[in-house]
């Protein structure tokens, strides 16, 4: 069988970078192009990924897919000649749902707290042998990188809401970790992202749940409102997730007891700090424990994840 040629616009992008690196194991031919070389490109290339410093039509030849991100403009020479030539041409998340096929997709969106929240979500599953292929914006310790290609059943990735692709995603699990004022020159209005975050979470699976932060007034409202199963989390009394008796320990991280639909299942400790990393880690361990991790088992493992590097 003739392995499928695709080129990657960009691909020395965090997101772009990882996604490549996973079509490469999994059998494409894989290629892209970058404004100039770096570290990461540097990183592809040792893997046997071939990439061209700055952007030509010849770049594209023969290939059976070009792959751009949200950065790359409609007058980009390669994505014209792309379009010119009948190529199949795919948004990165486009390109990511013809890699998930019948994989289990966990998508996590929000304002802040994506990075966090996914790669604690990762190294749960990874630590409770579900073996899932991740896609982080940022370089994490148990990785050694952003991306890693598993062989079971799910993907984990962060879902980008700045232009409105995460309403491509149709997750099993969709977290949502709160909505702020951002991005306004794509949404124009609040109106907008709400009814764009209300999408993403409709999006969901139909044996799939919605895990959604409820001090946030809005989500909270949206949850409510909601067809798909929730989850809510966070340090309201009325959340299904929810901590007490919180210890911020300095530099030490913190320590909680972690609660769950009003039983006390035990107590939670950090090696991060703050009170918004606690927060991040409720949905984690709630999506790790629908999919059947003990809780004692995230207990033992959780005080090991060390945090992700700033991008």
């Amino acid at each position: 069988m003739t392995k499928k040629k695709i080129h990657f616009i960009g691909i020395g992008g965090a997101g772009m970078s990882g996604l490549a690196e996973v079509f490469f194991r999994c059998d494409y031919i894989v290629q892209g192009s970058d404004i100039k070389k770096t570290k990461t490109t540097d990183r592809l290339e040792e893997l046997g990924i071939h990439v061209e410093e700055g952007h030509s039509t010849e770049n594209i030849e023969g290939m059976d897919y070009v792959v751009y991100s949200s950065c790359i403009t409609e007058d980009n020479i390669e994505l014209k000649e792309a379009r010119s030539k009948g190529i199949t041409v795919l948004r990165r998340i486009e390109a990511l749902n013809m890699f998930l096929g019948k994989r289990d997709l966990i998508a996590v969106s929000g304002a802040h707290g994506k990075t966090t929240t996914s790669s604690i979500v990762s190294f749960l599953l990874i630590k409770g042998g579900f073996d899932p292929t991740v896609f982080i914006g940022a370089n994490v310790h148990f990785l050694e990188g952003g991306v890693c290609y598993g062989k079971g059943n799910i993907v984990v990735t962060e879902a980008d809401e700045s232009d409105g692709s995460f309403l491509f995603l149709k997750p099993l699990y969709s977290v949502c970790t709160n909505i702020d004022k951002e991005h306004m020159d794509y949404y124009n209005s609040m109106d907008n992202m709400t009814s764009c975050y209300k999408t993403f979470i409709e999006n969901t699976k139909e044996k799939g749940v919605s895990l959604v932060y409820i001090d946030d007034p809005i989500l909270k409202k949206i949850a409510k409102t909601s067809s798909k199963k929730t989850i809510s989390y966070g340090l309201s009394h009325d959340a299904d997730i929810r901590v007490d008796n919180i210890e911020l320990l300095g530099l030490e991280g913190s320590r909680f007891d972690f609660i769950y639909k009003d039983k006390l299942l035990g107590k939670i400790e950090l090696s991060i700090l703050g009170l918004h990393n606690i927060l991040n880690s409720l949905p984690a361990i709630g999506i790790a424990m629908d999919l059947g991790m003990e809780f004692s088992s995230i207990e033992s493992v959780i005080g090991d994840f060390k945090g992700a590097d700033r991008r």
